[in-house]
């Protein structure tokens, strides 16, 4: 059914868009989606979108030309005609808002077909890159460019999200431009499937802050955290961000979760090729004609927009989107989908999981996500320490992918390194920075992929 033009008159249209989504465990799929870091390796500079002509300095622009147009596909901003992205058949690359490269993988079978899409990816993104002279390397936060320091790309959304940020939070601009995250997307077969997903997903989500904490510096010295990322989160839009407390409820249901989303402000409408500005309402006076817009109907897709800019820690959509890992280091850029590929797709270790997971309050994971700021591994749920519980989170993913059989559980070994050693990639990072004596560039140098 297509519901993108579909006039809503009623809530249930809504919990329908949902129930559209369930799929047979048979044809169930993972995603994947990770952001870089760009820089000029001449000048050691932030890259604008466009140069403008007779400049020969890389930009996002000259990047995106450079990749093979019988593969890839143009994604234009309507009305400036920018292009602000590419599309495949293997997926998207998208711009995030200060110019940070997104890949997003089209949903597979197996994280070993997963992997094949990322590498091809890289084959052709670090070829263009070392013929421009550009660096790309993965934090989940900007160690040396300030705010100001970093161009917002050419994209109406994000000039209107710009805007609003200001205006909730305090750290919402600083999400947008100065953050990387590694993003894992996976499906559900029914509403008790859903149910149960999301709040094994959602409670797992400080664990895994903890074991993919990869952003101690920022703004060119050590933050005093292991993952500012996850900080700058805590400090942006708490209304729509964050451990969502209606999924650790026991009548947590689509509907709950619908009730959630109507009743959070809107950031625009998306009309005649273009995002249109809208006064600070929520979606529900929109949608009941509480608040009327020039005359515009509320459609299907304004729901589908306005649950994309919804940012819990685990997204719903027609999928779940886990959301809280800083991107790591490329080599671990596939653990995170092993992860809750092992524990969501096979129905006995998902009870074991959903068995751990409701032992936790709310107000135990809120503080745990808090804690794994500054002691990562080492902060405790429950008197218990993160990296301990990490330990039997990753045996039951690799329980549930050598039960799948295809090999999989190979992709969890870099996970499994960092719960034997004790060590988060950030504070890898921080011994890197440090033996270079601080200086931001060396850092960068250091860590750069190509």
């Amino acid at each position: 059914m297509s519901y993108k033009n579909l006039e809503i008159t009623k809530k249930n249209q809504l919990l329908d868009y949902f129930v559209d989504g369930f799929k047979s465990p048979d044809n169930f799929k993972v995603g994947l989606e990770f952001e870089s870091f760009l820089y000029d390796k001449k000048h050691f500079s932030t890259l604008p979108y466009y140069h403008g002509y007779g400049l020969a300095r890389p930009s996002i622009h000259s990047i995106l030309r450079g990749f093979n147009h019988k593969k890839w596909t143009d994604i234009n901003e309507k009305t400036s005609r920018n292009t602000i992205g590419l599309s495949s058949n293997i997926g998207n690359i998208s711009l995030e808002p200060a110019g940070q490269f997104e890949f997003s993988s089209i949903p597979v079978k197996d994280v070993k077909t997963l992997n094949n899409l990322v590498e091809e990816y890289f084959a052709e993104v670090i070829n263009i890159l070392n013929k421009q002279d550009v660096g790309m390397y993965f934090l989940g936060i900007n160690p040396k460019f300030s705010l100001e320091e970093l161009p917002l790309m050419p994209k109406e959304r994000y000039e209107i999200m710009n805007d609003y940020m200001a205006r909730v939070g305090s750290m919402g601009r600083n999400m947008m431009r100065q953050t990387c995250t590694l993003q894992t997307n996976l499906d559900y077969s029914s509403e008790a499937d859903l149910v149960k997903k999301m709040r094994v997903a959602m409670a797992l989500q400080p664990l895994v802050a903890a074991l993919f904490a990869n952003s101690p510096i920022f703004e060119g010295k050590l933050s005093g955290d292991l993952t500012s990322r996850v900080k700058v989160w805590h400090n942006t839009d708490n209304a729509r961000s964050g451990l969502l407390q209606a999924v650790f409820e026991d009548d947590f249901s689509i509907e709950k979760y619908v009730d959630y989303a109507i009743m959070l402000p809107m950031y625009f409408l998306y009309r005649d090729n273009s995002y249109i500005r809208i006064p600070h309402i929520t979606f529900k006076d929109f949608m009941t004609g509480k608040y009327k817009f020039k005359d515009i109907k509320p459609e299907m897709r304004d729901f589908e927009t306005h649950l994309g800019t919804i940012f819990p820690d685990v997204r719903l959509k027609t999928y779940l989107e886990t959301r809280l890992a800083d991107c790591p280091d490329k080599d671990y850029l596939l653990s995170l989908s092993a992860l809750f590929v092992g524990i969501l797709y096979d129905n006995s270790v998902l009870d074991e999981a959903f068995s751990l997971a409701k032992k936790w309050r709310y107000e135990d994971l809120l503080a745990l996500r808090k804690d794994v700021y500054t002691q990562g591994l080492n902060a405790n749920i429950r008197s218990q320490k993160a990296v301990d519980v990490l330990r039997e989170v990753l045996a039951m993913a690799r329980k549930g992918l050598v039960n799948r059989g295809l090999g999989e559980e190979v992709f969890l070994n870099p996970l499994d390194s960092i719960v034997k050693s004790g060590k988060t990639l950030a504070e890898a990072k921080i011994e890197l920075f440090e033996s270079l004596g601080g200086d931001v560039n060396k850092f960068i140098s250091a860590i750069t992929i190509n």
